[in-house]
């Protein structure tokens, strides 16, 4: 049973668990090792940003694996493009906002996000055909 629904979350869900995971361990590591690799500690938590907001966002929406048909898959592909917008905006503006304040703005978190926009695109075309269950696989869990 447990396996079953293991095998039927979505890979929005696992990227998205990746994601906060990768998050956590940075944070844990900046306050373990503030000085050690400085440039990595400040662009990491912006590389996995788009694509962790992108597919939480997905994840939302398709949170197990379905059925293949060309809606689900339309309306997987729009939402996925403009949830990756909203994240790319959302992470940039956020990072503008570093311009003033007492907040530090670095012009490398900015490519960090491009680097990390890029990874959600090809993360997305080469796992969008894992998001649907084989046609013979027997119906089970939510729809």
């Amino acid at each position: 049973m447990l396996k079953d629904r293991i095998s039927n979350v979505s890979p929005w869900t696992l990227v998205t668990l990746a994601g906060c995971a990768t998050l956590v361990l940075v944070d844990q590591w900046r306050q373990q090792m503030p000085a050690l690799l400085s440039y990595a500690h400040g662009t990491l938590p912006n590389l996995v940003a788009v694509p962790t907001l992108t597919f939480g966002f997905l994840m939302l929406r398709f949170p197990e694996r379905r059925r293949y048909t060309d809606v689900e898959a339309t309306q997987q592909r729009r939402l996925f493009r403009g949830f990756w917008a909203a994240a790319i905006v959302v992470t940039v503006v956020w990072e503008l906002a570093q311009l003033h304040g007492n907040l530090v703005f670095d012009p490398l978190d900015l490519a960090a996000t491009a680097i990390g926009a890029a990874l959600a695109i090809v993360l997305f075309r080469n796992l969008r055909h894992l998001s649907y269950r084989p046609a013979a696989e027997p119906r089970s869990g939510i729809e």
